[in-house]
């Protein structure tokens, strides 16, 4: 005998949660048959047995006796003995016909086992095993000492039976003759394999497998290992192997029956029960407070997951079918209740079921998306082909990144789980625009003011990339008649930064810029405006490739309007991102302050506090951090980028004097120690 602790790998995840059946009972066991597909789940509290068709997802409740527990079925017969551990006797269900009769017994019964090959159903007590004669219900007790758990052979018509001390009670089916074999002080489970002819006691105490030779009754002790306390067995006739469940140090035994070797596999914490499919060379464990089953693959000594559950419970399964039901007990905060998993135990590789990513992206700006696909669980993605565009990564199934690099990228991506064939998905393409041009309207790729004098002239303050200035020009006059002026970047799509204004009537303008620091032809975009009291241009909030408006009506509501990127608005209302701002006396998209790609909004309250609130695209803003106090000295603020090519949002502040001052940003939603950016400024009556 020799003993090996497994390194179990992750395996290609082929179970997967395929579908819940709400059972509105608390279920204790279940039993499947096989040739019939029906699965049958005890519910002690209700005094009912469900029969479930997986197939067409239909239950029957068929009433039985008292506390109903354990049961088995005979395939041969589509009979179903349950165990009514609340009174003396066990029901009999006829698969066929869902009706129920009993049998009454001497006493308390424990799990039954069948013989399909005679029909006879033999019930543990604690004075011994009532033998049943499935076709006339007659019963016989066999007085065999205490019993409390059974294994049929069936090819040899024998019944081992553990519960009387350190003895098993082998029984002869045919003659009702007993022998006892000594095993073990604690013997806590037992089971068969028909094909070898051995029986194998779990010994709790002794922590080890006791092996009992059918033909000869002789004993062979396999010890399981230091703190393994086995208490629950089952047997792959198909492959030889013995599984054994150690509550203790929270492992899985596996017992070689030809050569008695052992390996252990670790079950996690709480492992609460096990079965085997032998058809797949599977075992399923239920990791009580894990919420999942623990899949061990017999042939690669890997182990998979299934997750989804709340306290999974002791699980059947159909091999012919290759689905294990499953118990969620305690789904709800009744306790009353739980509901049948059923695993699909099949390779199934996998099918990609997300549509394309978005088709657009900017430079500097949050991008992201989630692929999907159905299949086996452990399914990952990866590029196929093509290539991603810079700053984007692929990791798991998230396609997330901020763009770093301009251009139109192409690629496709594949998902693999371990089962062929690898799903493929089309090409896809994103076009990801140049960094925010809003403030850039003379085209040299430097932030710009625009600043409105007291006569209506329009002036163009060309940065110099550094925090300074070029020389300024006048780009318009009359502008004294617009009561707002917004700066929204590229509004059209045509690659040059725009300029929207309101006038006194409500309507808002569009003036294209030319890219040279001047306008093309003005369009109308809009009417009615001169009932919000702040607007603002906020970038590309919802990460579409297209900039878009935040306006606050009377209320102190804001508002997103949705570019098209065109020159218009996207149908549909405008929805609310914000409220409570009626008591700001300054709003401005001054961009992506704290440098995560969304962008940001900044306000004033009528104390001068200064708050940014972070964006949250397809969503409101967030709640508002402090970033400043004493800002009502301030008589003008503007939000114009990156002043001062540092690649963090600045701010520029007008004082009363008519000074104005840099605060270059941190990248933290903070400012640097302001500079001098300019005096005389108190001629002009708007700034952006």
């Amino acid at each position: 005998m020799t003993g090996l602790l497994i390194g179990v790998t992750p395996a290609a995840e082929a179970d997967v949660l395929s579908d819940r059946v709400q059972v509105g009972q608390r279920v204790f066991a279940l039993a499947v048959n096989e040739t019939t597909n029906k699965a049958f789940a005890s519910n002690d509290a209700a005094n009912t047995v469900t029969i479930i068709d997986p197939a067409t997802r239909s239950q029957k409740t068929v009433p039985v006796g008292t506390e109903p527990r354990e049961l088995v079925v005979n395939e041969a017969t589509n009979k179903i003995y349950v165990q009514n551990y609340g009174e003396t006797s066990v029901s009999v269900i006829d698969g066929t016909s869902g009706t129920s009769t009993k049998i009454q017994l001497s006493d308390s019964a424990g799990k039954p086992a069948v013989n399909e090959t005679t029909n006879k159903i033999y019930v543990p007590h604690s004075s011994g095993i009532t033998v049943i004669d499935g076709a006339t219900k007659t019963t016989k007790k066999v007085q065999a000492g205490p019993a409390f758990q059974l294994a049929v052979n069936e090819k040899t018509n024998t019944v081992y039976a553990i519960g009387d001390g350190g003895n098993v009670t082998v029984l002869n089916g045919s003659t009702n003759a007993m022998t006892k074999v000594t095993a073990c002080t604690s013997a806590y489970a037992i089971a068969v394999n028909d094909v070898t002819n051995k029986a194998y006691v779990a010994c709790r105490y002794e922590q080890s497998i006791v092996v009992i030779d059918g033909a000869t009754q002789k004993t062979t002790v396999v010890p399981t290992g230091t703190d393994t306390h086995p208490q629950e067995l089952a047997v792959n006739r198909a492959t030889n192997k013995v599984y054994a469940l150690n509550f203790a140090d929270s492992s899985l035994t596996v017992l070689d029956g030809n050569t008695h070797s052992m390996a252990t596999v670790p079950t996690g914490s709480y492992a609460l029960s096990l079965t085997l499919n032998e058809t797949s060379n599977k075992v399923y464990v239920s990791d009580q407070y894990q919420g999942r089953v623990r899949v061990f693959d017999g042939a690669t000594n890997s182990v998979s997951f299934v997750p989804g559950f709340s306290i999974p419970g002791r699980m059947a399964v159909n091999t012919k079918t290759n689905t294990v039901f499953v118990p969620d007990l305690y789904r709800s905060n009744n306790q009353d209740t739980s509901d049948v998993v059923i695993i699909d135990g099949r390779n199934i590789p996998p099918v990609i079921t997300s549509g394309a990513p978005p088709e657009s992206g900017r430079v500097g700006a949050q991008y992201s998306f989630a692929f999907t696909a159905k299949g086996s669980y452990g399914i990952s993605f990866k590029v196929a082909s093509g290539s991603l565009p810079p700053g984007l990564t692929l990791e798991g199934a998230s396609l997330a990144g901020v763009p770093t690099k301009a251009g139109t990228y192409t690629f496709s991506i594949s998902a693999t789980n371990g089962f062929s064939p690898d799903a493929v998905s089309s090409t896809f393409t994103i076009t990801v625009t140049p960094d925010d041009i809003r403030h850039d309207f003379n085209g040299d790729k430097r932030t710009d003011v625009l600043a409105r004098s007291s006569n209506g002239d329009l002036w163009l303050y060309p940065g110099n990339g550094s925090g300074g200035w070029l020389s300024p020009s006048k780009v318009g006059q009359g502008w004294n008649a617009m009561t707002a002026l917004i700066t929204p970047g590229d509004f059209n799509g045509d690659g040059k930064a725009d300029l929207l204004a309101r006038d006194a009537n409500g309507v808002m303008w569009l003036y294209p810029g030319n890219g040279k620091g001047g306008w093309l032809v003005r369009t109308q975009v809009g009417q009615g405006w001169n009932g919000m009291t702040a607007i603002a241009g906020i970038g590309d909030y919802l990460l579409d490739g297209k900039p878009d408006i935040a306006a606050r009506d009377g209320s102190g509501n804001l508002w997103l309007y949705r570019g098209n990127g065109v020159g218009g608005w996207l149908e549909g209302r405008p929805y609310e991102i914000g409220s409570g701002l009626n008591g700001m006396t300054f709003i401005s998209g001054p961009g992506d302050l704290n440098k995560d790609g969304l962008e940001d909004l900044l306000a004033r309250d009528s104390k001068g506090t200064l708050w940014s609130f972070m964006g949250e695209p397809r969503t409101s803003f967030g709640w508002g951090n402090q970033v400043g106090w004493g800002w009502n000295a301030m008589t003008a603020i503007a939000t114009p980028g990156d002043f001062n090519g540092d690649g963090n949002v600045d701010l520029l502040a007008r004082d009363s004097a008519g000074t104005l001052w840099l605060y270059p940003g941190n990248g933290k939603q903070g400012w640097l120690p302001r500079v001098q950016a300019g005096s005389g400024w108190n001629v002009m009556n708007a700034i952006i």
